[in-house]
């Protein structure tokens, strides 16, 4: 499925709607260069999970993890790979062990960073920046 999205609003509301047929243990795999709207995509996912905290990339933390309110989901670990360049500095942030919850979603921008480790049950997300609150959003479930 590809949509475009005019504005900030559009993006977090494609992506509430995707929250809304989430399943704990899914991996959501954001691509798209800088500016393309993952951590825009990641505020409106966040949001439909019930998270109040603002939802900010965490570029120099790797991984945030955020209390989900419903009952089948109680994790969302939010993670950016742009800073890491190896899938050894990739398993030293605990990806194996947050990959197992079986409570949690995953979403990671920067997916493709993950090379080998990433799952092949994931869901794709491109971004593409167009213009200036325009996004081309490409939605792929892997299986």
């Amino acid at each position: 499925m590809t949509q475009i999205t005019c504005t900030i609003e559009e993006t977090h509301l494609l992506a509430e709607s995707l929250a809304a047929t989430i399943k704990p243990g899914q991996l959501i795999a954001l691509r798209g260069d800088l500016g393309s709207g993952k951590t825009a995509f990641t505020k409106g996912f966040a949001k439909a999970l019930g998270i109040k905290q603002h939802i900010t990339s965490p570029t120099f933390l790797i991984v945030k993890t955020y209390e989900v309110v419903r009952d089948d989901i109680r994790k969302l670990y939010h993670l950016d790979l742009y800073r890491l360049e190896s899938e050894e500095e990739i398993k030293g942030i605990g990806i194996t062990e947050i990959l197992k919850d079986p409570y949690g979603v995953v979403i990671v921008e920067w997916a493709e960073r993950m090379g080998g480790l990433l799952p092949k049950d994931r869901i794709d997300i491109y971004l593409e920046y167009i213009d200036e609150g325009k996004r081309k959003i490409t939605i792929e479930n892997n299986k």
